[in-house]
């Protein structure tokens, strides 16, 4: 959801909250993560002032929540995955300053300076042990060699 304003003066801008919700399920004989539920909540402002017909300062602010929730999956063939019940939630306040100048009728220079996060991901839960990885091989090379001997 997204608020734009009126001009005011030499002022124009947004506000706005953005969400996103993800029920990620994974299932199967070598499940490499765990079934999750991921929520992201952000609410931001952005503000641009008309220094002349030429040059436009801009200036935006965003805060964000983030939270992902591992959910256990009793009929996972993973025993971590039977049982793991953690979270990781992180939250941010990142910001932009900039301005944009309008050389020539062809040419425009800009400059920003921002901060800026990167949230937790699902990744992080992912499995990447030499053992899960080897399982993995190990079952490739059989699936190979039975539709070799069946062919």
């Amino acid at each position: 959801m997204q608020f734009e304003h009126q001009q005011f003066g030499k002022f124009q801008g947004v506000a706005g909250l953005w969400t996103n919700i993800e029920n990620l399920t994974i299932e199967g004989d070598m499940p490499l993560g765990p079934n999750s539920i991921t929520t992201g909540i952000a609410g931001y402002a952005y503000e641009e002032y008309l220094a002349d017909e030429n040059m436009r300062l801009q200036v935006g602010v965003r805060y964000d929540v983030n939270r992902i929730q591992t959910k256990p999956y009793t009929a996972s063939t993973d025993s971590v995955f039977q049982v793991l019940d953690v979270a990781r939630e992180s939250n941010a306040v990142t910001a932009s300053v900039g301005a944009i100048e309008k050389v020539t009728q062809e040419l425009t220079a800009s400059l920003s300076i921002a901060r800026s996060f990167l949230p937790p991901q699902f990744k992080n839960f992912l499995r990447t042990d030499s053992t899960r990885q080897v399982l993995l091989i190990q079952r490739a090379m059989q699936a190979l060699i039975l539709k070799q001997a069946s062919g």
